[in-house]
């Protein structure tokens, strides 16, 4: 199973004529030998709902509506993976929400799917810089990092309990211009590719990081 925002959804592949399977979630479901369900949503994170031309759902909502599907049974989902967070830094209070949200969504995904492995997904970044938050009134910047997020979420209490995987997501495509779609800022079909690289590589226990090129180096 897979949640997450327009990062995971096929939405800017499909707008710009690539086919949605190849979308990161289906290379790396191939590598675990399982059949992906995906549910993502532009615009939406963990506290933050995606446009009703989306679904108009938040994470939790997904949670809801992947553990309702009938096509499998909850108790045989092997992973979990959950890839987001930006849309709340954006739009929202993050230190509300990864206090709030964040935490009940670890403790529910845990409840919800029993037997699975649960990646978290740090927070995706934008081609031109890390992702910010808590905006300074009076200018066009925000106080804290992508970087400080991801710390708060892999140290909450909840993700521990339930017993969670953390896959830190900061410079994931090294903020090259080659991984994105000029047009909207979103991985295109070589980003995605790259994504799908990097989730495998922090699995399989291989780290990997990436020149602001995104030349991969081990």
């Amino acid at each position: 199973v897979f949640i997450g925002d327009s990062f995971t959804s096929a939405y800017y592949l499909t707008q710009a004529g690539a086919s949605e399977t190849t979308r990161w979630c289906y290379p790396v479901a191939s590598f675990v030998g399982a059949t992906p369900h995906i549910y993502a949503e532009r615009g939406a994170g963990f506290r933050r709902v995606s446009p009703s031309s989306e679904g108009g759902h938040n994470f939790a909502d997904m949670l809801t509506i992947a553990a309702s599907d009938t096509s499998f049974n909850n108790s045989d989902v092997a992973y979990l993976f959950v890839y987001g967070g930006l849309n709340d830094l954006d739009h929202e209070s993050a230190n509300s929400v990864f206090n709030t949200e964040y935490p009940a969504f670890c403790s529910n995904a845990r409840l919800t799917f029993p037997n699975a492995k649960i990646y978290i997904c740090g927070i995706n970044a934008w081609p031109e810089s890390l992702s910010v938050n808590e905006y300074v009134s009076g200018t066009n910047h925000y106080s804290r990092t992508q970087i400080f997020y991801e710390q708060v979420m892999k140290a909450d209490d909840s993700f521990v309990a339930a017993n969670c995987s953390f896959i830190s997501m900061c410079g994931a495509l090294g903020f090259a211009s080659k991984y994105y779609y000029s047009a909207n800022r979103h991985p295109n079909v070589l980003g995605n590719a790259a994504l799908a690289t990097w989730i495998i590589c922090a699995m399989s226990g291989t780290p990997i990081c990436q020149s602001k090129g995104g030349t991969f180096t081990t």
